[in-house]
């Protein structure tokens, strides 16, 4: 860029960077339901959303916008302020993690019935396949398998990690870890690495909470979220090349994959990135988180569902792609 001033006279020449912001399309979003306070990451099974309510132990179940009943699953505890409980689905079961109590409950899916599993401590999240349900835990190298159908318990560990995110796809485990960053391939049978796929991207910090924070796996990608640079990793599974995309939408928390696409839940809003590629294709502005900034999301039912902790609350975000499928008439 160079200016001409008056009498020809001209300045010298500045490169200026310039950054076009397109508007993205607008999601739909539901009336925030009420759940509970603490709402954990959700699952969706069987009919309904499930929410883990981290302050007082509960797991929520939610059918057709309404609250339609609530199990106790873990202890109440005075401040869960740092502690985020998640809830997964396998083997006809809800499976809800305590956080502050090292546990995992199984909630019978047709029936309540409830059993509880002690485990190491700060059980951070959970992710199902294989025919058994897999925690990591919280900035620790260690991950629980627990058999869908004998419930027993097994250790892995895993030198040198510190995770913060768990999933389970292409017959790998995938951990995420920090301190690096860094997503670790895992043998499920063995709990030998496989592959470690370094996360460096360049992009200006634009927080200092926490580096990396959750994983998901679907369209033949890893998908993890960087909240200190606002931006989300998708890593190709089969070669391990990375993608880094930034987003305007928010601080970055939870993530989730289905219908096509992967969703970002972030600290004021929802953002649908397109599953082939990362590149962002619709996002909904949603009410923002106050304290702690924990946001997650589940996909199923046609719609992301987007937990607010702070705010207790679970809101359902339509999937577009699956508007228009109803939509069409047949032929």
């Amino acid at each position: 860029m160079q200016a001409l001033g008056a009498g020809g006279k001209r300045s010298r020449v500045v490169r200026v960077s310039v950054r076009v912001v397109r508007a993205l399309p607008r999601l739909d979003v539901g009336a925030p339901i009420t759940v509970g306070p603490g709402a954990g990451v959700p699952t969706v099974a069987s009919g309904a959303v499930w929410v883990p309510t981290t302050n007082d132990g509960g797991l929520v179940k939610v059918v057709g916008g309404a609250v339609a009943s609530r199990t106790q699953v873990g202890p109440r505890s005075v401040s869960s302020e740092g502690y985020l409980d998640a809830a997964t689905a396998g083997g006809g079961a809800i499976w809800s993690a305590s956080d502050i109590g090292s546990t995992i409950a199984r909630v019978d899916a047709a029936s309540g019935a409830t059993t509880t599993v002690t485990v190491l401590e700060r059980p951070g999240g959970l992710t199902e396949g294989g025919g058994a349900v897999w925690a990591f835990h919280f900035l620790q190298p260690a991950i629980t398998r627990i058999d869908e159908a004998s419930r027993a318990t097994t250790r892995r560990d895993v030198a040198g990690a510190s995770g913060v995110g768990l999933a389970y796809g292409g017959g790998s485990l995938w951990l995420l870890s920090v301190r690096p960053s860094r997503v670790l391939e895992l043998d499920p049978a063995s709990g030998a690495l496989r592959r470690t796929i370094p996360l460096n991207p360049r992009l200006a910090r634009r927080g200092s909470l926490i580096d990396a924070w959750w994983l998901a796996y679907g369209e033949g990608a890893i998908w993890a979220t960087l909240p200190n640079h606002h931006a989300v990793a998708r890593v190709d599974a089969s070669t391990g090349a990375v993608r880094y995309v930034s987003l305007d939408q928010g601080q970055p928390f939870g993530i989730a994959v289905g219908g096509g696409s992967a969703w970002v839940a972030t600290d004021r809003g929802v953002v649908r990135l397109e599953g082939g590629t990362g590149i962002p294709v619709g996002a909904a502005e949603l009410a923002r988180t106050q304290t702690t900034a924990f946001v997650s999301v589940a996909y199923g039912e046609g719609a992301a569902w987007v937990t607010n902790f702070d705010r207790g609350t679970l809101t359902r975000v339509d999937d577009p792609a699956t508007d228009r499928a109803l939509k069409t008439p047949p032929r």
